[in-house]
């Protein structure tokens, strides 16, 4: 199927789904669909619940990562799917990342800096 209408179709349902603004990218080269999402105060919020809100908030994302990828790969086999919560504060910066269900990064866990996973 052509990326560009799962680009479309993971747009339209995470928008729909989380109310977060979204931008979708494809690398073909790895098969990789990138979801960047961001949402006003979501650094705050973290800061603020604490690190076991955060940490159920993760669970959620991984949960949904892997939901979505069972969608992509029934249209695109051996499709990859991440997720990249982005620093509404600051877009360079990424706060999470997950990919197929499993969490890369995670900023509570490694901290957050200036060049800290720039985009």
């Amino acid at each position: 199927m052509n990326p560009e209408i799962i680009k479309g179709a993971l747009a339209l349902a995470i928008q729909s789904n989380m109310k977060a603004d979204v931008r979708v990218e494809y690398r073909p080269e790895v098969k990789n669909y990138t979801v960047y999402l961001w949402k006003d105060g979501v650094l705050t919020g973290a800061v603020l619940k604490g690190k076991s809100e955060w940490d159920k908030m993760i669970t959620a994302f991984e949960n949904y990562c892997r939901e979505l990828k069972g969608s992509v790969c029934e249209m695109e086999a051996d499709a990859h799917l991440t997720f990249m919560i982005m620093n509404d504060k600051n877009f360079k910066q990424t706060l999470l990342t997950i990919t197929d269900g499993i969490t890369h990064y995670d900023f509570m866990t490694e901290g957050l800096s200036d060049d800290s996973k720039k985009v």
